[in-house]
C-alpha cells in the first residue's frame, strides 16, 4: 500500500513518462517477493534520470501496452509482468504471469477465489488456452528483447495456481524438468471426492501440498482435524505425501531436494535436456 502511495502521490511526472516494472506491479496488486521499494520506477522514450524518488529509464513502451489510472500512465498487467522477468527474474514475472492468466479467466482475485471454492468448470484449461493466444502472445510479440524467455515461461503457465507459493512450484517443476503432476486434483476413495490436493502425479501416486497449514490460522482447529483424516486416509490408500513450506517453495534447491528425497520415485519422471543446435 505504501508503494501503491508512493507512485500515485508522485509530483514530478513528464507528459511521457510510464510506470513500469516493479512500480506498475504495486499498482496492479500483484504478488512479489522482496520486491525493491522506495523508488518509483518509470520509462520515457528519451530521457533517463535517478533519485533517491525515480529511477526514471530510457524505453520505448507501445501505446497497445499502455493503461491509464487518473493522471498515471503504467504499463498494462500483462506487459508488467512481461517485464518484470528482466527486471527481478524468472520465478516472479512467472508468479505475475500466472496471476494475469487467472484475472483474465475469472475476471479478479474475487472470482478465482469463488472458482476454487466452489470448483473449477471443465472449460477453465481451454479458456486459459485462448486468452494466452488471444491476450498474452500479442503483448509478447511487442517485446523489443526477450522473447524467447517470456515465450518459454509463457508456454508453462496455468490458471489453477491459487497462491505465489504454488505458481513457484510450477516453475520449479519446469526448472527440474520433472513431468506428470496435474493441479488442482480430486482424489476419490471409490465413494466420494476424499480431497483435492494441490499437485497430484498420479503415475507415482505422490501429492505435493504447498504451504499447507498456514491457512488454518484463519480457518480454526475444525478445518485441521478435516485435512489430519484426510491426510491419514491418503497415506492407507497408497500415497506418497510431500508437503513443502513456502521458504522450501521460493528455493529451488532446497523444493528439489526434498521433493526428490522423500519421493525418489519421481526422478524416472525427469525429462530428458534437450539439446541445442543440430550436428
Amino acid at each position: 500500500m505504501f508503494e501503491k502511495l508512493r507512485v500515485a502521490s508522485y509530483p514530478h511526472y513528464r507528459v511521457d513518462d510510464v510506470i513500469w516494472g516493479v512500480s506498475a506491479g504495486f499498482v496492479h496488486d500483484f504478488q512479489l517477493y522482496r520486491p525493491p521499494r522506495g523508488k518509483v520506477f518509470i520509462a520515457h522514450p528519451t530521457r533517463r534520470h535517478s533519485s533517491a524518488d525515480v529511477a526514471r529509464t530510457s524505453k520505448i513502451v507501445p501505446e497497445e501496452d499502455v493503461v491509464r489510472l487518473g493522471k498515471m500512465s503504467l504499463t498494462t498487467p500483462i506487459r508488467t509482468a512481461f517485464d518484470l522477468i528482466g527486471q527481478l527474474g524468472e520465478p516472479e514475472g512467472f508468479a505475475a504471469l500466472e496471476t494475469c492468466l487467472r484475472r483474465s479467466i475469472f475476471g479478479s482475485d474475487a472470482g478465482a477465489d469463488e472458482a476454487a471454492r466452489f470448483g473449477y468448470a471443465p472449460d477453465t484449461l481451454a479458456l486459459a488456452e485462448r486468452s494466452i493466444a488471444e491476450d498474452f502472445l500479442p503483448v509478447l510479440r511487442r517485446l523489443s528483447k526477450g522473447q524467447s524467455r517470456a515465450q518459454r515461461l509463457l508456454s508453462a503457465i496455468g490458471p489453477l495456481s491459487e497462491s505465489y507459493a504454488e505458481s513457484r512450484f510450477v516453475y520449479n517443476l519446469m526448472q527440474v524438468r520433472l513431468t506428470g503432476f496435474s493441479q488442482q486434483a480430486r482424489i476419490w476413495d471409490g465413494r466420494a471426492v476424499l480431497a483435492r490436493v494441490d499437485f497430484l502425479h498420479k503415475e507415482s501416486r505422490t501429492i505435493v501440498l504447498v504451504d499447507g497449514f498456514s491457512k488454518y490460522a484463519d480457518n480454526g482447529v475444525r478445518l485441521m482435524r478435516k485435512e489430519v483424516r484426510q491426510y491419514n486416509r491418503l497415506l492407507e490408500l497408497g500415497f506418497r505425501i510431500v508437503r513443502l513450506n513456502f521458504n522450501e517453495v521460493i528455493n529451488l534447491e532446497e523444493c528439489a531436494t526434498k521433493l526428490f528425497g522423500q519421493a525418489p520415485n519421481l526422478r524416472a519422471f525427469v525429462a530428458p535436456r534437450k539439446r541445442s543446435g543440430a550436428r
